[in-house]
């Protein structure tokens, strides 16, 4: 495996697991503190990873910010993108 192969397989375990746990999104976890603790304040990631997210797309009409409703959907956008580019990847290796 060369170098760029390492940092990608690195960057797409990072983009991964921000997927599962809110935090690691920096952006979005600061964008959406509010709503997390007005929504989701039963949810929490580590123990069920993803839940965070889930629970914000399933309030995504009620969300305070427009900043974390728009992060959110291009989060989902993003990794639902991903899971498929990283599916037909692996398929085709």
């Amino acid at each position: 495996m060369d170098h760029r192969s390492d940092c990608r397989e690195h960057l797409l375990h990072r983009l991964i697991e921000s997927g599962r746990n809110v935090k690691l999104d920096r952006t979005l976890f600061d964008a959406c503190r509010e709503d997390l603790d007005d929504f989701c304040a039963g949810t929490d990631d580590a123990v069920v990873p993803g839940s965070q997210h889930e629970c914000l797309r399933d309030h995504l009409d009620a969300l305070s910010s427009l900043d974390c409703r728009a992060l959110e959907i291009n989060r989902t956008t993003t990794t639902k993108t991903t899971t498929t580019t990283t599916t037909t990847t692996t398929t085709t290796t």
